[in-house]
Parts: C-alpha cells; structure tokens; sequence
C-alpha cells in the first residue's frame, strides 16, 4: 500500500507591510518607490498626493511585489526616509486552500456523474432536474475556483503600503514657527532701534539748548556771588 500525499505540500502565506516614512518630498520619494517596485518586477496598485497647510504633502502608495523578493524589496522602501512606524503581517491560508481543493475535486467529480445522467435520461422531468443539480454544482464550483485564484493572486503578490509624510515645523506654544519668531524678533529689534533713533534726533536740539541753558545759568549765578 502506497501513502497518499497531501493534495498541496506548499504553504500558502499572504504577506502583507504598512509602513509610515517621512521624507523631504513627498512627490520625488513616490517616484523612487516606484523605480524600486519595477526594479522587483512589482506593481503600483495605487497612488495619491495630497496638498496640506503651509505647502506641506502627504501621500499613500500601495505596493504589490512578488513574494520571493518581498524582504528585500521592503528593506529597500524604508530606506528613501525616517520610519515612524512599520508593520509586517504573515497569514497562513495553507488549510483554507487544501480544503478548497478537495471541495473542488469533490464538486468537479459530482459534476462528470450528473453529465453522465443527463446523457442517460429517459425523460423530460428526469433530464430537467439533472440540469438543475448541474446548475447547482457549477455555482458553487465557480465559487471555490474564484476564491482559490484570489489566494493564489494573494500569495504570489505581497502588498506593501507606504505612507509618505513632509517633516513638521516645529511650533512654539503660541502658534508660531521657531523660524518665524526669530525673524519676527530680528524685525521687532531694529524697529526698536530705528525708534529710538528717531526719538535721540528729535530730542537732540532740546537738549542741546537745555544743556546751553543750564551752563550759562550756572556762569551767572556764579559771577554774582561775591
């Protein structure tokens, strides 16, 4: 007696990777991401820039790379930035798919048996409800046949997302931008200057006068002491 083997001895693993990068821009990274998916023969599922406030990008970019290079390909997208977050998903779809294939071993020999009834009715009502089971069988064999290219697809592929952001500005409590308070500061400091220059000019006369004023006062009072 000879062991039977296993209808499929091939795991089937659906990988899966998010990952959050920032970048200096967000346009020319999404373009190196996707030289990196056709330098791995990969595809770019989607993709989508978006304008925030103070001209800062954002975008998402979705991946679909063979699963052989799957590592190298996801080692080499972390490296266009800074990783601020990264997760990495394994599923093992290996029994739902046996399980799909005997169903569809099952449903396939069901439907050569209803083939050869069909051929051998007798009668109309006979005939009748061997297409009606045929019809039956053949819905549910579509169905295991399209899920089971779905998983194939699935695994052959594995998705990467990439979320793409602009690095943030730094903001003080009261709203304003570290760059923005210090030229705010630097503007504040030579208006205050040129003020008070202006102020010195006005004054000057006045206290060159009352300087005079005061001094000759002062020779008088003192030419009259005795």
């Amino acid at each position: 007696n000879t062991e039977e083997k296993p209808v499929s001895s091939d795991q089937k693993i659906i990988k899966t990777a998010e990952v959050k990068i920032e970048v200096q821009n967000v346009s020319s990274s999404a373009e190196i991401i996707q030289d990196i998916t056709e330098k791995y023969d990969g595809i770019i599922q989607s993709s989508s820039i978006i304008a925030g406030t103070k001209n800062k990008y954002s975008g998402t970019v979705v991946v679909r790379i063979p699963a052989d290079s799957f590592d190298n390909a996801l080692l080499e997208l972390k490296s266009i930035g800074k990783i601020l977050s990264s997760s990495i998903r394994a599923e093992d779809v290996t029994e739902e798919y046996i399980d799909l294939v005997a169903q569809k071993n099952s449903l396939s020999n069901q439907l050569e048996q209803y083939n050869r009834l069909l051929v051998k009715g007798q009668n109309v009502s006979e005939i009748l409800e061997v297409q009606k089971e045929i019809e039956r069988v053949q819905v549910q064999l579509d169905r295991i046949v399209g899920r089971m290219k779905y998983l194939d697809n699935r695994t052959s592929f594995s998705t990467i997302t990439i979320n793409l952001l602009e690095p943030a500005q730094v903001e003080t409590p009261s709203g304003y931008s570290i760059p923005k308070v210090i030229s705010e500061g630097i503007e504040g400091f030579f208006n205050t200057v040129v003020w008070l220059f202006i102020v010195i000019l006005t004054l000057l006369p006045l206290i060159l006068v009352g300087g005079a004023g005061f001094f000759v006062f002062q020779r008088w009072k003192k030419n009259r002491l005795p």
